[in-house]
């Protein structure tokens, strides 16, 4: 299981705070993956709200560079060959390392996400930890789904709480009262 976080797309924002981190968990054996995004507010398109969210995929490719490469729509120098992601022929590394920049697809004929680069000072909201995140994200890889945690424009207090809330609801299901020793049972049913 590989995990790392990445640098929110601009690290303050002046009328409305601070920016979260986003956190990744990676099973590089099975391919499954999770996104657990909390960046406040995030602009939408036509294909994403814009809303912090978990996200989770079946399938995902992963790979690293130093350099920011061609991505997104444009896939055309992109190739998985025997589960390893390349970019005009040259194999992305494999291992999440500070400042590498993060590309993730399920379907590189049909769109390759570049991530922001990885960081190893993450922000979070206020009373979330890496362990929080780490079960959110376990619990998604073992129930296969993926959730919307709250909008784009709520508080960092809001944020917290749902986060919190959600963690709380898996540790009651788990029948669990210590965050450790859930965590270990939900990477036991990977």
């Amino acid at each position: 299981m590989k995990e790392w976080f990445t640098l929110p797309r601009r690290r303050e924002d002046s009328h409305n705070g601070l920016r979260f981190s986003s956190f990744y968990l990676w099973n590089e054996i099975d391919k499954r993956f999770v996104r657990i995004r909390l960046e406040l507010r995030r602009s939408g398109n036509e294909n994403d709200n814009g809303d912090t969210l978990v996200s989770y995929k079946s399938v995902r490719y992963v790979g690293f560079s130093e350099q920011r490469l061609t991505a997104n729509y444009d896939t055309s120098q992109w190739r998985v060959i025997e589960n390893t992601l390349q970019h005009d022929n040259v194999e992305l590394q494999y291992e999440p390392a500070v400042s590498l920049q993060v590309y993730d697809t399920s379907n590189v004929n049909h769109f390759v996400h570049r991530g922001s680069p990885i960081i190893d000072n993450a922000q979070l909201p206020q009373n979330v930890t890496v362990d929080h995140l780490k079960l959110i994200a376990l619990d998604a890889m073992v129930t296969n789904n993926s959730c919307r945690l709250t909008g784009n424009s709520v508080s960092e207090q809001e944020l917290s709480t749902a986060i919190l809330n959600m963690v709380e609801a898996i540790l009651d299901r788990l029948e669990s009262n210590d965050l450790h020793s859930a965590i270990i049972e939900l990477t036991n049913q990977l």
